[in-house]
């Protein structure tokens, strides 16, 4: 399967969901592939200090950059090879997340409920309105990041996104943690962080098993794997 953490705004935790994802779907022994087209290569710098750890040596997550507007010729490529690609797209409306968007078969939109993010909501879904003409099998998901302390900030935010009918909710809000970040810095992912944050862990576990359960739901093709 092949997923886009994508938008077109910066700072909404993209990397860090990207990060997270592919570790916990490598560790379900899938052969998983993280792409980073972001110039900032933020990802790849993470990847980079994971493969400084030992204990990752061995490991089923590769890590490789890629951009440009045609990148998803070299995706069709890399898919042979691998169960699961998860692409982490730069903030802002790319041709290489276009390009990506062309053959992914699931988009998950990080989401902040603040106001700088509700007003790129009409720019937004007019790019995803065009790249339904061109992949119409593409799943498009939204999640609430960093959501704030008040919850009705991110009802309304969760609600609005939803008013829009293009967007599908995934029904859990990521917290603005610590954990992320410090797990994060070291390369790992939270499920690996010690000391552990069991809410920061729910909520990744819950959002892998929500985006990997649209492969059941809508049949999308996914090569089988130890679950």
């Amino acid at each position: 399967m092949i997923i886009v953490i994508g938008g077109i705004k910066g700072g909404t935790g993209k990397t860090t969901i990207a990060t997270n994802l592919a570790v916990i779907n490598a560790a379900t022994a899938r052969k998983t592939l993280l792409i980073d087209t972001d110039d900032q290569q933020t990802s790849l710098g993470w990847s980079e200090q994971r493969s400084a750890l030992q204990d990752f040596a061995e490991t089923k997550l590769v890590t490789i950059f890629l951009s440009g507007s045609n990148i998803h010729k070299q995706i069709i490529q890399l898919a042979k090879d691998f169960d699961d690609i998860i692409i982490d797209v730069g903030g802002r409306e790319s041709v290489s997340q276009r390009s990506a968007l062309t053959i992914a078969d699931v988009f998950v939109l990080p989401f902040q409920p603040s106001s700088f993010d509700l007003w790129t909501i009409s720019v937004l879904m007019l790019m995803l309105e065009e790249l339904i003409m061109i992949n119409p099998k593409l799943k498009k998901l939204y999640v609430i990041n960093r959501a704030l302390t008040n919850n009705k900030d991110n009802q309304e935010a969760f609600e609005l996104l939803g008013e829009t009918g293009l967007l599908d909710a995934v029904p859990i809000f990521l917290g603005n943690r610590i954990s992320y970040r410090s797990a994060a810095s070291k390369g790992l992912g939270v499920v690996e962080h010690k000391p552990r944050d069991p809410k920061a862990i729910i909520e990744m576990t819950t959002l892998h098993t929500h985006i990997f359960n649209i492969s059941k739901v809508y049949n999308i093709d996914i090569k089988s794997g130890d679950e």
